[in-house]
């Protein structure tokens, strides 16, 4: 059986595809995210099957201040890694009733690809936008990602990522991140309140040992990677000379006792481009780090900024890199509306202010206080 989730409590959010058995309790990610804004009523989703084209389709609609956006991606079924196409349609008023209307027809009539393509021209702009943003940056073998989402990339090149079920990937997480950034690792009742917390110490215990022996066959796929427990702790070791992991890397930079160096903002700003930290992947333990890695990042910006203002393009690309991170970051936007106006581009910083605001409306359901002129006035 195949179906989309999304976490309910974000409104900048992924729709996921997933496989749920209906012989054991196991549930398997399948390719790409999907992004969708959500917002309760605002917002629904939906997964078909056109048994014609063999393909499997995923329609979500966001409605907001009397617009509505429609979103179609096809993917080619049975699901493989990286196989979403999609387009995306904007309409005024009550038009979206006829585009979706319109949609639904076409998918009871199984004839969904046609209509892309006949749609290909006049939507390739609004196709390339959701492919960049679909798209997994390419990692070098050996290599463990985890901004812009959880990646493996084993010895030999292969992304092996899709073979980590969802409670495998959150308990390697939690083993891995705990053991970079504490050089710790987690105890095995630490183990049982996190991840078996409703069940018997027997059973807790059995499947602690079957989802570590998992996560030993899977990261002997990788070169110098292994989970130990020496110490008496669980711990991720690795060779850093020889397994790439960026969060790793990331904490290299954040740990230094020294004031950032224009080579250490070019080094985080390469780790950080793709996108914020695990989006796509969920659990109350993992907040914590998600809020600490993107309040660094995002104060350690905005300070490099007030050191950077003879360099106005470099402000630019920093300003936008803090918004990967917090869409309506106030600061950011002060910063990108009034250099890009000192810089002449009045249009392009009303164009800023204009995207600012309907993320901030969309998140918190109300109008952003602050108008165009007092955004870019200096106090």
């Amino acid at each position: 059986m195949y179906a989309l989730y999304y976490p309910k409590f974000q409104f900048d959010n992924r729709l996921q595809l997933v496989r749920i058995s209906l012989e054991s309790p196991e549930i398997i990610e399948l390719g790409n995210n999907i992004d969708y804004s959500f917002l309760d009523v605002n917002s629904f989703a939906n997964l078909h099957f056109s048994k014609q084209s063999n393909v499997l389709v995923a329609v979500s609609r966001y409605s907001s201040n009397g617009k509505t956006a429609l979103s179609l991606h096809s993917i080619s079924f049975p699901p493989q890694a990286h196989t979403i196409e999609a387009g995306r349609v904007e309409e005024k008023g009550k038009s979206y009733l006829a585009l979706y209307i319109i949609a639904a027809i076409l998918l009871i009539a199984s004839s969904i690809l046609f209509y892309f393509r006949k749609r290909g021209r006049s939507t390739s702009k609004s196709k390339q936008i959701a492919k960049s943003r679909q798209t997994i940056q390419k990692i070098k073998k050996n290599s463990i990602v985890l901004f812009g989402g959880f990646q493996v990339i084993d010895k030999n090149g292969k992304d092996i990522t899709r073979h980590f079920t969802p409670l495998a990937k959150k308990l390697f997480l939690f083993i891995l991140l705990h053991s970079l950034r504490d050089n710790r690792g987690v105890s095995s009742n630490t183990l049982y309140e996190t991840f078996w917390f409703d069940k018997s110490v027997e059973s807790a215990r059995n499947n602690r040992a079957v989802n570590i022996v998992k996560l030993k066959s899977l990261l002997e796929k990788l070169d110098t990677a292994f989970i130990s427990k020496d110490t008496g702790y669980w711990k991720f070791e690795f060779d850093p000379t020889r397994l790439y992991i960026d969060y790793f890397e990331y904490l290299q930079i954040v740990s230094q006792k020294t004031e950032l160096s224009r080579e250490d903002i070019d080094s985080l700003m390469s780790i950080t481009r793709n996108s914020p930290f695990l989006n796509n992947t969920n659990a109350e333990w993992l907040d914590t780090f998600k809020s600490e890695t993107s309040n660094f990042i995002i104060d350690t910006f905005l300070n490099y900024i007030d050191r950077s203002q003879n360099n106005s393009e470099f402000q630019l690309h920093l300003t936008n890199c803090i918004f990967l991170f917090d869409a309506v970051s106030e600061e950011a936007l002060k910063i990108q509306c009034r250099v890009l106006t000192k810089q002449g581009k009045h249009s392009l910083a009303k164009k800023a202010y204009s995207k600012f605001i309907k993320e901030y409306s969309g998140l918190y359901d109300e109008e952003f206080s602050l108008s165009f002129n007092e955004i870019i006035e200096n106090n």
